[in-house]
């Protein structure tokens, strides 16, 4: 897991005109973010399947719950219709891109928060 090196590859893509491309290296952008956001909870489960649940198990704190509900938005849009608009899949390679870098850069602090009120 390397949310970094993705956004990398994201840009690039992005300039490059890869965009069905860069749809699919969103899924790993997504499942990334996922995970880092449970190991900033402390949660260690090696599992990617269970990622969305562990998540879950955070709703009481409002960022949790907020990476939760964008989480699901990102992962399922109109896959068919972003394909064949092209600016429709740049709108969502960049929607998952800020989802992520701002789970970088402000999740540490608020979800340790909370896995302390947990434990």
């Amino acid at each position: 897991m390397n949310v970094r090196d993705v956004l990398e590859d994201l840009e690039g893509m992005l300039g490059q005109g890869d965009l069905e491309v860069a749809l699919l290296r969103c899924q790993d952008l997504l499942g990334d973010a996922c995970e880092y956001s449970l190991r900033c909870l402390g949660e260690t489960n090696p599992k990617r399947k269970w990622g969305i649940k562990l998540l879950a198990k955070y709703a009481h704190v409002p960022f949790a719950r907020d990476v939760h509900a964008q989480y699901w938005n990102l992962q399922f849009p109109d896959g068919t219709r972003i394909r064949g608009d092209e600016q429709a899949a740049h709108a969502h390679v960049r929607a998952c891109m800020t989802f992520a870098e701002r789970l970088l850069t402000s999740t540490a602090r608020p979800l340790a928060q909370a896995a302390a009120s947990i434990s």
